[in-house]
């Protein structure tokens, strides 16, 4: 079993009305809307995850052709969601769609600079953010969103088993569409929850970029050199990474 923080899914209105009650124990990503559409089954799906404790995440789904249209999503996606704090912060689906096959759009040409404009505009308005896409996709969306989370769709045999190991590339990997033989995505996060809390923990974004112990080491010297601040400057810089950071530190003074 591949090492994991939590264990999810991901739904919008194509589950209908849907019980989460069996997933209360995981972390849900919901769909909000899309081009300039809320979800229908949004906002309840919001109140099931209230009342059952689980947290959740957000999603848009973009069907913007051009600069300006995701502009117009952009807006869309913060109004429908204002007053809303996501555990696992809000994320911008860029992929393919009929809508977009029958209008000539080349995702070569457009893809990143469409989903960075609204992962910008997301931040912008205080939200952790990041895009989806298939391991394909990648291409498509970097360099634009590489200063942005991925959230990556990496099905292998799509038997309902983790056959993927997306951590290089970003916090989340979406690893079947078939989870418990249903038409369901399962997805899991390589890191813990607390991660997505704000974009004002620019250190946790590169956490699953670079190998963990080399990265625990660099920041514990980063932290020696008083780059991070002390005690509770320290502690909201660093996040989860906090405990690990402080015994390195620990440890490269002792053996000084």
């Amino acid at each position: 079993m591949i090492d994991a923080y939590a264990y999810g899914i991901d739904i919008s209105e194509w589950q209908g009305d849907i019980d989460l009650t069996p997933y209360k124990d995981m972390f849900v990503i919901i769909r909000a809307g899309y081009w300039t559409t809320e979800d229908k089954f949004f906002r309840k799906n919001v109140q099931k995850c209230r009342d059952l404790g689980i947290p959740f995440g957000l999603y848009w789904f973009t069907e913007a052709l051009n600069e300006g249209m995701a502009v117009k999503e952009a807006d869309a996606f913060l109004k429908t969601i204002k007053g809303l704090d996501p555990d696992l912060g809000v994320w911008v689906d860029q992929e393919n769609s009929e809508y977009k096959k029958a209008n000539g759009w080349n995702p070569a040409e457009a893809a990143g600079d469409i989903a960075a404009i609204i992962c910008s505009k997301m931040r912008e308005a205080g939200y952790y953010t990041g895009v989806y896409c298939s391991r394909s996709w990648l291409k498509y969306v970097d360099p634009e969103c590489s200063q942005y989370d991925h959230w990556v769709a990496d099905w292998g045999r799509n038997d309902g088993k983790v056959n993927a190991d997306t951590r290089d590339i970003g916090t989340m990997l979406q690893y079947t569409s078939k989870l418990g033989g249903k038409s369901l995505d399962g997805d899991i996060c390589y890191v813990s929850l607390d991660h997505y809390d704000k974009d004002s923990k620019p250190v946790l974004n590169i956490v699953n970029r670079i190998d963990h112990d080399m990265l625990i080491r660099c920041l514990a010297y980063l932290t020696i050199a008083g780059l991070f601040g002390n005690d509770k400057d320290r502690s909201e810089c660093l996040g989860s990474l906090y405990d690990d950071v402080q015994l390195e530190v620990n440890k490269i003074y002792e053996d000084r």
